[in-house]
């Protein structure tokens, strides 16, 4: 940071329409703010609404590189899109900035499902959770553990390595 800049914040509105992308994506609309200062850089809000999505996200990232991030999204049932659920996430840990690797949790908790093939809606039910204790390098993502907590249970564990041609899991 350039000595004497301690605060700056920047501020986006975008409004697209891309045709090439599916239906329901093709209009949409987002906005940012993104805060920094000495200590720590922030993105308060980014949201992203479709016809098939309505995205709010934000977290910070501060000066021992500890990551915090949020993100709700309400999938919306349309005509091409037969899933619907709300999606409240968070992201937590660390980063090495050295090595460019990550050591953190992800916890995902998902309501209001719908539109789940028949065998999909049996093991899931309307609601779950998804928590994972998981470290990401840039060739390299270990699961140490994940776990499923919806009307079937599930935990696992497990590594991908694409150089190696490895994918090893656990249930």
């Amino acid at each position: 940071m350039p000595p004497g800049l301690h605060r700056w914040q920047a501020r986006a509105d975008i409004k697209a329409s891309t045709p090439t992308l599916p239906g329901g994506l093709h209009a949409w609309s987002a906005n940012a703010t993104l805060e920094g200062g000495a200590t720590t850089l922030a993105l308060h809000e980014l949201r992203l609404d479709s016809e098939l999505i309505e995205l709010s996200a934000g977290g910070a990232l501060n000066p021992d590189a500890n990551l915090d991030l949020h993100a709700r999204a309400n999938l919306r049932k349309t005509a091409g899109q037969p899933f619907a659920a709300f999606l409240e996430s968070t992201v937590r840990g660390a980063v090495d900035r050295e090595s460019l690797s990550f050591q953190g949790q992800l916890a995902v908790n998902a309501t209001r499902i719908a539109g789940l093939p028949p065998i999909a809606a049996d093991l899931l039910g309307d609601s779950g959770r998804l928590l994972a204790d998981f470290a990401l390098s840039p060739k390299h993502l270990w699961i140490r553990e994940a776990k499923l907590q919806a009307r079937t249970r599930a935990s696992m564990s497990g590594e991908l390595d694409p150089d190696a041609g490895l994918l090893a899991a656990t249930f």
